[in-house]
């Protein structure tokens, strides 16, 4: 069974991660997917708001983007449009163990953050 909902409109950011705990050694990364999402949670899939991203702790902000072959903005700049409600952001470690803190925002909506972990091998 599978339902499908009209959304709202858009109300907040949510994000995720697909890992929550990399490698301190400068390289490993983790992707932080960003959704734009009504009052009631769904993704609202016609959201194209600004989303800006500030990375601090133990890892920096390296890449942005949003799947829209359209869209020429930089992949290295510190935000993107959402595409269809959604857009994504990666995080590198530094070399030094700590959280790394993500935080979105977009004007209007209200902003989400969640942290990764960066470990010693």
């Amino acid at each position: 069974t599978r339902e499908i909902v009209t959304t709202g409109a858009p109300a907040a950011l949510r994000l995720s991660v697909d890992r929550s705990k990399i490698i301190a050694d400068g390289q490993d990364v983790s992707h932080v997917k960003v959704e734009v999402v009504d009052a009631d949670g769904n993704v609202v899939p016609i959201a194209d708001n600004l989303v800006q991203f500030e990375v601090t702790g133990a890892g920096q902000l390296i890449g942005v983007s949003n799947g829209n072959p359209r869209d020429h903005d930089s992949f290295q700049a510190p935000q993107r449009h959402a595409f269809n409600g959604l857009c994504l952001a990666i995080v590198q470690s530094n070399h030094q163990p700590g959280q790394i803190r993500i935080r979105a925002k977009a004007e209007g909506l209200t902003p989400s953050e969640i942290v990764v972990s960066a470990e010693s091998n």
